[in-house]
């Protein structure tokens, strides 16, 4: 902090804004609160954005294929919905995996997923099987999805975080009896 004036107005460095007293002190737990957030780890897969909208991903896929034009062509019907469900199922399981190094992996995995998703939705469309429309709502998302994905993959490659792998375990407390297990108590 640098002070602005001889009132003792200073500029935030982190936010860049001029701000005195309470405003000051509101401006840096709100700052705060923002380091929190981005630094906030998963805790399960289902909490991760890029899943989420491989989920609808799939659901949209879903609605396309089980349109009649698909019945022929069995198929380009199941590669479709296994790409799209590659995407999903890849985000989890690398997040399952438990450190960055695996996680990153299977998120390329899932990035290269959501190219064969648009590249089959050409395909549909150049047999006739989708409309324009339908076309580009799915390559919206898949876009949308491996957008979120490459930004997952930045952020994990630049975090020090390296995954509940290497988290050590909380030991003991030596208030509880040693036989106690904390995620099974007694039934006395």
């Amino acid at each position: 902090m640098e002070p602005l004036n001889k009132r003792g107005g200073q500029v935030d460095k982190v936010s860049g804004f001029k701000v005195s007293g309470f405003r000051l002190c509101l401006r840096l737990a709100v700052c705060r609160s923002r380091l929190k957030i981005n630094d906030m780890t998963f805790k399960r897969f289902e909490e991760i954005e890029a899943w989420q909208l491989a989920r609808e991903m799939c659901k949209i896929v879903r609605e396309l294929t089980i349109k009649p034009a698909f019945e022929n062509d069995w198929e380009l019907r199941k590669q479709i919905r296994n790409s799209s469900g590659s995407v999903m199922d890849c985000i989890a399981e690398g997040h399952e995996r438990g450190n960055n190094a695996e996680f990153i992996y299977f998120l390329g995995i899932a990035h290269g997923s959501c190219g064969e998703v648009r590249s089959q939705g050409y395909r549909a469309l150049d047999y006739g099987f989708i409309n324009d429309t339908e076309l580009k709502q799915l390559h919206a998302l898949a876009i949308r999805t491996s957008k979120t994905i490459s930004g997952l993959i930045k952020y994990l490659n630049t975090s020090k975080y390296k995954g509940l792998r290497y988290v050590k375990p909380k030991l003991q407390d030596p208030k509880m009896p040693p036989s106690s297990d904390l995620h099974f108590p007694s039934q006395a």
